[in-house]
């Protein structure tokens, strides 16, 4: 019997241990073809369905609006309000959105009837609406309870993301666009406060009371839209269109990169050295001052994406409409066959997919750097780190006479392993602030030592930290605290640990010698 690709088999342990399917790790797995990753979504739907069943309301009710018990007031807008919620038909927590009255606020028929119509969509990154009423005078919508934050809230607490999560990220909203699109709506407001990430990864296209029938939106959105996410010619006075929803996707994108509002005086795709040209020419595409050289439909944008992942091959075609239920089933049979027997089919533990890339900066200017790059006293540097799947990272700079020290983990530090799939930088964070290494000694050289591992290894884990700590005192220009190194061993020599890692089939190691500028 065939292997079963080791993404695919942890993606079932995730499911089976009552955790979401990470969208992250379906779109970057290797082994997931498309009607594979569409199976383990419905399982992974299926499996949090059944955990949210009949889930007891947690707080007492402020007052009950028809069937519901209204909890907790969340937002708190001109035209709206929005609130946690408990259905005790469905058995399941809810987001209320009550329409205030007053001229501010849409009609009561139409915010009701395009609440029905957005009830029809039906796609996993498309918040679910249950349904549409008038209770006490007062119309509102419900809709699906997301655990997570919004992409907004991401950005601020952990900082940009790397192209390969922007985008995991672009692909689920270019779905969950396409599936409002085809059903005749537009969003009118995409965001990253409108787009929410569930725990465990699956993005959610929120805020659907701003939606509808685009000349319905266009009413409503008239003056309350967000005025960076808009095109030119919506700014000028045109009417949205469905084509505008990915405009405002383009700039979404640019925002999780670089971690700032887009605006039309912006509108270049970040200049990161590390988003590859490919992410920034989708982006450039997305956010064109011509319309006519955007992208035809969401289903464009998002093949543009595929192409634009790092080793990007072409995925096989998904099943004709006629045979999706039975493909889905065979589907969920085969993946039943592959828990079954996940335990004899496991290869055996391979180096972690991970790269690495040294990163030089010289006083404001960030590039990256190959080994044999000379430094000065006051260069700062950083290691960024790319993976598909957890890893434990382990950095060590060496001196004159190879004597190890070693960099990170550190305690003090927020950035911790397991580093989780995507991208990291190395230090990391500390108290929120990023950090470098600082050239500070006079050696010859800069020796380093990076290791990758898929498990934590004893050996690197017993250097002595005791002395290690983030320093508070040590400032670098505009980037954050300088990391002192950890104490080691006085026996360890990178040639020496660098030999004996070469023989461990669990991890990769990258080395880099950067001599001193006279």
């Amino acid at each position: 019997m065939a292997r079963t690709d080791p993404s695919i088999e942890r993606l079932l342990e995730r499911i089976l241990e009552a955790a979401p399917a990470d969208d992250a790790l379906l779109d970057a797995a290797s082994g997931v073809d498309a009607r594979q990753a569409e199976a383990l979504r419905t399982l992974s739907d299926i499996a949090r369905a059944f955990r949210d069943f009949d889930t007891a309301p947690r707080a007492p009710a402020l007052f009950t609006w028809g069937p519901l018990a209204v909890q907790e007031r969340i937002a708190d807008g001109a035209a709206s309000e929005v609130f946690r919620a408990f259905d005790p038909g469905l058995g399941l927590p809810v987001a209320l959105k009550l329409l205030r009255a007053g001229d501010g606020a849409p009609p009561a028929r139409m915010f009701l009837d395009e609440a029905r119509c957005l009830a029809r969509v039906r796609h996993r990154n498309v918040v679910r609406v249950f349904g549409a009423a008038v209770h006490d005078g007062r119309a509102g919508l419900w809709c699906e309870w997301i655990e997570g934050r919004s992409l907004a809230a991401w950005i601020v607490a952990d900082g940009p993301l790397g192209a390969e999560e922007t985008i995991v990220v672009g692909r689920a909203l270019c779905r969950a666009l396409g599936a409002v699109h085809a059903a005749g709506l537009l969003h009118g407001d995409v965001k990253p406060d409108n787009v929410l990430r569930e725990r465990g990864g699956r993005i959610v296209l929120a805020d659907l009371g701003a939606g509808g029938e685009p000349a319905h939106v266009n009413a409503l959105l008239r003056s309350t839209a967000t005025p960076a996410f808009l095109a030119p010619e919506v700014l000028a006075g045109a009417l949205r269109t469905p084509a505008h929803d990915l405009y405002a996707l383009g700039g979404l994108l640019q925002f999780l990169l670089d971690g700032r509002v887009p605006g039309p005086d912006r509108s270049d795709p970040p200049a990161r050295h590390d988003v590859p040209a490919a992410l920034r020419a989708v982006i450039a595409r997305a956010r064109d001052a011509d319309p006519a050289r955007r992208f035809a439909d969401a289903a464009a944008m998002e093949q543009a994406l595929a192409d634009a992942l790092p080793g990007h091959a072409q995925a096989p075609a998904a099943p004709r409409a006629g045979r999706r239920g039975l493909a889905i089933a065979a589907s969920v049979a085969v993946l039943a066959l592959v828990v079954a027997g996940s335990i004899a089919l496991r290869p055996a533990s391979g180096p972690p997919q991970a790269e690495v890339e040294l990163l030089l900066q010289h006083d404001a200017a960030i590039a990256p750097a190959a080994d044999g790059t000379q430094v000065a006293l006051g260069d700062r540097l950083a290691f960024s780190v790319t993976s598909r799947e957890p890893v434990w990272l382990y950095a060590f700079n060496a001196d004159d006479a190879g004597v190890l020290t070693r960099l990170f983990p550190l305690p003090g530090l927020d950035t911790t392993n397991p580093l989780q799939a995507g991208r990291h930088e190395i230090p990391g964070r500390a108290r929120g602030r990023n950090l470098r290494f600082e050239v500070s000694s006079s050696a010859a050289a800069e020796e380093f030592l990076l290791v990758a591992a898929t498990a934590p290894l004893a050996r690197l884990d017993a250097f002595d930290a005791a002395d290690g700590r983030v320093d508070a005192d040590v400032r670098t220009r505009s980037v954050g605290r300088a990391v002192p190194a950890t104490t080691g061993p006085t026996d360890a020599r990178l040639d020496a640990l660098a030999a004996e890692l070469a023989a461990d089939r669990r991890v990769r190691t990258w080395r880099y010698r950067l001599p001193h500028r006279d």
